[in-house]
């Protein structure tokens, strides 16, 4: 849902423009992105999605937004390295650096309830440490850090990132 931008409040304030403007700025040249993704996609459908269209993927480089939905599905660790590794071998095929997001910090998110608040967020702790092997790879640049935490950096649906997370991220 990252990829895509749920939670902006317009399609510009989401991550891809918002990185994009920043690279374009900084870099001083034209940035030409593109998302390939939908709300709710696994690694597992993203791999199939990019085995499909591998004509679309070629790239300087790739940002990678996944976790939240193997999170939330009680996706297995096996699978989930599975799958992931899959995504980034499909996209080294044609991009020259791979960027691994962390996984959304569960246990931030004031919509959901605890216990499960607290369970997701040990699981997504568990799947961001799960990927950190694949930054042995010279082309994968393994991201870490914390999300900012605090309301104005969700949406109104207390899940999903706000515009001004969105800006920070990029």
């Amino acid at each position: 849902s990252t990829a895509v931008g749920v939670g902006a409040t317009r399609p510009d304030a989401a991550l891809a423009p918002r990185l994009a403007e920043i690279l374009q700025r900084e870099q001083g040249r034209a940035v030409h992105w593109q998302v390939v993704g939908q709300n709710g996609i696994k690694a597992a459908a993203l791999a199939d999605r990019l085995r499909r269209h591998r004509d679309l993927l070629a790239a300087d480089d790739a940002v990678v937004l996944l976790g939240a939905n193997d999170t939330s599905g009680l996706t297995a660790i096996r699978r989930w390295r599975r799958d992931l590794g899959t995504v980034v071998d499909l996209l080294g095929e044609c991009c020259g650096r791979i960027f691994l997001a962390p996984v959304p910090p569960f246990h931030l998110f004031r919509l959901l309830p605890y216990p499960l608040r607290w369970l997701l967020g040990h699981r997504g702790l568990a799947l961001c440490v799960d990927r950190r092997p694949l930054g042995e790879a010279d082309h994968v640049i393994v991201m870490e850090g914390d999300f900012p935490s605090g309301r104005r950096y969700q949406a109104a649906d207390g899940y999903h990132p706000s515009d001004l997370a969105y800006e920070t991220w990029a």
